[in-house]
């Protein structure tokens, strides 16, 4: 009975604080999607589950509430991350599933998919020093067009050549990479393009 009167008091402070900032003027805080601890959280949340497979962590996937060509202050609307785990079923054959963590503001929900296939490599052991409000401000401070797109991708494709994980901000028309452990900013993936790549090297400290 006593955590049942403290647990009703704690939500009418709650709401009588949101009546008090409305009152005067101002909005309650909204709260944010981080999804540098989001991804974190997924991590952890997944050696949980899935600790006795062989999980991977393949991309992390972020969509904006407004285009990057556009008046953008960087707000998240969602952030999916994505696993591939693979069973042994004996010796000399496998299964394979991809769990997709998806995060909004209204919840979260869980989605696996059968019979499908990430074509990335793995991020677990890979350095990601650059985080993706770091990226962001990089992309948006660049001289490079934006993409008129909301999406933005943390991945380490397969390509000609081997490269850092990127944060690729666009769509499959217009992409801007990002060096996950640089900071460098290029107009064409690192994964396919060295010799022609177009780079813009981040000036001073990353924002």
């Amino acid at each position: 009975m006593k955590k049942v009167i403290l647990t009703i008091a704690a939500v009418l402070i709650v709401a009588l604080g949101c009546f008090v900032l409305i009152k005067n003027g101002q909005k309650p805080v909204e709260p944010k999607l981080i999804v540098d601890d989001l991804i974190s959280l997924d991590r952890e949340d997944m050696y949980a589950n899935y600790g006795e497979y062989d999980y991977r962590w393949y991309e992390s996937c972020i969509v904006l509430d407004k285009f990057l060509d556009e008046e953008n202050d960087g707000k998240v609307a969602s952030v999916t991350n994505v696993f591939q785990v693979v069973i042994d079923l004996d010796s000399t054959t496998y299964d394979v599933f991809v769990v997709q963590y998806k995060h909004t503001l209204e919840g979260d929900t869980v989605e696996k998919k059968e019979g499908f296939w990430v074509e990335d490599e793995p991020l677990n052991k890979e350095p990601i020093s650059v985080t993706y409000e770091q990226a962001f401000n990089l992309v948006m401070q660049s001289n490079f067009v934006k993409p008129h797109s909301r999406h933005a991708v943390l991945r380490k494709e397969v390509g000609r050549y081997d490269c850092n994980p990127q944060y690729i901000f666009g769509d499959l028309e217009y992409d801007l990479y990002v060096d996950a452990v640089t900071g460098v900013v290029a107009d064409k993936s690192p994964a396919f393009y060295q010799d022609t790549i177009v780079v813009e090297k981040p000036l001073g400290e990353w924002p």
